[in-house]
């Protein structure tokens, strides 16, 4: 075992299976508190808010600056402009961009903090399942792309937390991390 790890946390007192105390979670009755399913759904919202408006803005702005030619839409019937070659590659530097500035944002905030915006607001962090430690970047950008799984068969994924004993989602499991009460 290494020195960088605390022990493990010693049995509950109601005789069941140890609870990890992850360290920044308060521990109530030897048990960690994990964040309900409600309270991520707001979370996610707020994130989205915070990213998703600016960087729908930002694009809408440039995607307007894309040159343009007449051609047929895409049902052939009707006459629309289409992006040039050079307005193609602008949309996908434009797209890129926007996925650089999410994954900053969750890599950054969950991986070096524990908290993105909204999880703060609620209360609520991202920490490795088993030290109570954060997840660190790396581990952060795979929670973020993990998510796709997790919305898999009409996001399943998310709705998993509700009968998981640790409430964790299939990009918690992927990555082996919980969101817990702070």
């Amino acid at each position: 075992m290494s020195d960088a790890f605390p022990p493990p946390p010693p049995p509950p007192p109601s005789g069941g299976s140890p609870v990890p105390n992850h360290g920044w979670a308060r521990p109530v009755n030897g048990a960690v508190q994990y964040a309900g399913f409600w309270a991520r759904v707001a979370a996610l919202i707020i994130d989205l808010l915070v990213v998703g408006i600016p960087l729908q803005i930002a694009s809408r702005v440039l995607s307007g600056a894309v040159p343009t030619e007449v051609g047929l839409c895409q049902s052939g019937s009707a006459i629309c402009d289409q992006p040039t070659g050079a307005g193609w590659l602008l949309l996908v530097m434009v797209w890129l961009a926007e996925l650089a500035a999410g994954i900053a944002y969750w890599a950054y905030l969950e991986g070096v903090r524990g908290q993105t915006l909204g999880k703060q607001a609620l209360g609520i962090m991202v920490i490795d399942h088993d030290t109570g430690h954060v997840i660190g970047p790396g581990r952060a950008i795979g929670r973020y792309f993990a998510r796709i799984i997790s919305t898999l068969v009409m996001f399943l994924g998310y709705f998993w937390m509700l009968w998981d004993p640790e409430k964790q989602t299939w990009h918690d499991k992927l990555v082996r991390s919980v969101v817990v009460k702070v």
